[in-house]
């Protein structure tokens, strides 16, 4: 009897100093976040463009970082996000999904992104204001 009662005094003891440590640290949960910087995500307007002449320079299928166009996974940005580094990286775009961003566009334009696709669907692509953020 006396055994019984020291082994569950014991046994209350530890859970008392167990308890009383876990008071005094922080409660951490593991968890898996994507960090994402505020600051790179921008409010943009999205385009499109085909890669023939009269939408573009006179080569239209090579690119500002001398690559070529490809419709679908091309895109362009403006001046702006070009000199925010976005020029040559992997963009996501909501709603587009993820593309890469290899030419620049006209002076003009601000904040928007041009993709590239084939003439038929550049013809019927609605401007649309959307975010992208680079993801390299």
């Amino acid at each position: 009897m006396k055994t019984i009662i020291a082994i569950e005094l014991f046994i209350l003891i530890a859970l008392m100093a167990t308890f009383q440590k876990a008071l005094k640290e922080p409660i951490v949960e593991e968890r898996r976040y994507i960090i994402v910087r505020t600051a790179y995500i921008q409010e943009v307007t999205v385009t499109a463009y085909a890669p023939v002449r009269n939408q573009t320079d006179s080569t239209p299928h090579v690119t500002a970082t001398m690559t070529l166009a490809k419709p679908g996974r091309t895109c362009a940005v403006s001046r702006d996000l070009a000199k925010m580094g976005w020029l040559g990286k992997t963009l996501y775009i909501e709603g587009y999904g993820v593309w890469k961003a290899e030419d620049v566009m006209a002076k003009k334009w601000k904040k928007r992104i041009d993709l590239c696709m084939n003439p038929k669907q550049a013809k019927r692509f609605t401007p649309q204001k959307t975010w992208a953020i680079p993801l390299d």
